[in-house]
């Protein structure tokens, strides 16, 4: 495989190296490092670097997209590349399907709004693929996301049961969200969405609430306390822990059974 050979390379090695601990210098400005800068851009043949993160991205190894990514990030916020290095970088986030640091790029000023105009057709075409190919119709508006959520969206649509593993910042709380309005756009249903700590139910529940008022869905509500093991007609989203959902089950056994 051809992205495996690339990424084995020692010379190739020898530059991520140095690409890395750039990343992580300007990552931390106030700090002095040991390293000089110039000494590592020596090391760095960004026109090499962005042909062979081109080829990672297209990988299915995570090793690979993580280092497409990295290589992409950083060439877009060194300040000694190219105007058009930054447009390839930036073609290399749209094949990653990371359209939202395509946007942060633009909002930071290292890449114009319109750079896709000046692409070569065949990267214009190529970027409309991706973006039809990741897409998904909720609510009758057209959902982008990118390639690992909608893989996740693929198995929801032809199995039961989904289980899911994957780093941080991928987007599992995204597509997840999502499947849960498309779930409740179909009729009424009990939800139940566990948390491993109390922390994060504040963050969960704000986000449930902002998709719902984006899709303007009536009569769903949200509890993160469970009270008197109740649920009203409406649909209704649980956001718990594991000790507040036992909560909830115990105080079930009470009353009627409920589906969940």
């Amino acid at each position: 495989m051809l992205a495996e050979k690339l990424f084995e390379l020692k010379s190739f090695k020898r530059q991520y190296e140095a690409l890395m601990i750039l990343s992580v210098c300007k990552s931390i400005p106030n700090i002095e490092w040991e390293f000089k800068k110039n000494s590592l851009l020596e090391k760095i043949d960004w026109n090499n670097m962005i042909s062979i993160a081109s080829a990672l991205s297209y990988s299915k190894k995570n090793n690979h997209l993580d280092a497409a990514l990295r290589i992409a990030q950083t060439v877009l916020s060194e300040d000694s590349t190219l105007a058009h290095q930054k447009e390839a970088a930036a073609v290399i986030l749209i094949s990653l399907s990371n359209n939202s640091a395509v946007e942060l790029a633009i909002k930071r000023g290292f890449i114009s709004k319109d750079f896709r105009n000046g692409l070569p057709f065949s990267i214009k075409l190529q970027n409309y693929k991706l973006l039809f190919e990741n897409s998904i119709l909720l609510n009758e508006n057209a959902v982008l996301l990118n390639r690992f959520q909608k893989e996740v969206y693929s198995c929801y649509e032809t199995n039961d049961a989904i289980s899911i593993s994957a780093p941080t910042s991928v987007g599992k709380s995204y597509i997840l969200c999502n499947i849960i309005i498309e779930e409740l756009s179909k009729s009424n249903k009990n939800i139940v969405y566990l948390v491993p700590t109390r922390a994060l139910i504040s963050q969960v529940e704000n986000d449930l609430r902002e998709f719902i008022s984006t899709y303007d869905l009536l009569k769903v509500n949200i509890s993160t306390v469970p009270q008197n093991g109740d649920l009203s007609d409406a649909s209704n989203i649980l956001v718990f822990t594991q000790e507040r959902l036992h909560w909830f089950l115990t105080l079930k056994l009470h009353k009627n059974k409920v589906n969940i």
